[in-house]
């Protein structure tokens, strides 16, 4: 009998593979590719997500896997549910009218960074402990 790892990721997990490697869960959630986490979740067999994860990437009980297993299949049927509605046609077949360029991709992680180092900041932590913000 083979030994299985299964691996349930929370916020601050780094996934380690793929495009986002270098990433935590929740830089991936703030830059909004909850579309991809998804992926991950229904086509990696040994990775699982926390609960409250799982609710805010809109993984709801209908669409959950008892882990280890695998549903590529049912991420389909997750991503039709969840925009199909938005925009009124098949998801899987919609093209964007125009494609995201490298500049704006770096742009939009700087200030992401830039916003996320300063709400860490010690005097921001500081205000927020002693009730100011």
């Amino acid at each position: 009998m083979d030994l299985i790892r299964l691996r349930t990721l929370t916020d601050k997990s780094v996934l380690g593979f793929g495009q986002y490697r270098d990433m935590t869960l929740r830089q991936i959630i703030d830059y909004g590719k909850t579309n991809y986490l998804g992926w991950v979740y229904f086509n990696c067999e040994t990775i699982d997500f926390h609960i409250d994860l799982l609710n805010e990437i809109y993984i709801n009980h209908k669409y959950r896997l008892t882990k280890p297993a695998k549903a590529p299949e049912l991420y389909e049927k997750w991503i039709r549910s969840r925009l199909g509605s938005v925009l009124h046609t098949d998801p899987l077949k919609y093209n964007k009218s125009r494609s995201i360029t490298k500049h704006e991709t770096k742009m939009k992680m700087k200030r992401l960074a830039k916003t996320h180092s300063f709400l860490n900041k010690k005097c921001v932590l500081q205000a927020k402990n002693h009730g100011k913000r």
